[in-house]
């Protein structure tokens, strides 16, 4: 019985590691986006400044 509730929290335990895991990547990929989209901005208003 004890090993059986056991076996079960770490299931869930690493259901909920996935879903972190996905969470972080996600995270991640949006802000690499959110970063290029930024630069994309900022460089073409550089060009501009610069001429």
């Amino acid at each position: 019985m004890q090993k059986n509730s056991y076996s079960s929290k770490n299931k869930i335990r690493e259901i909920e590691q996935g879903f972190l895991c996905i969470l972080n990547r996600v995270s991640i990929i949006d802000g690499i986006i959110l970063i290029s989209i930024d630069f994309r901005k900022n460089g073409v208003t550089d060009a501009y400044s610069y001429k």
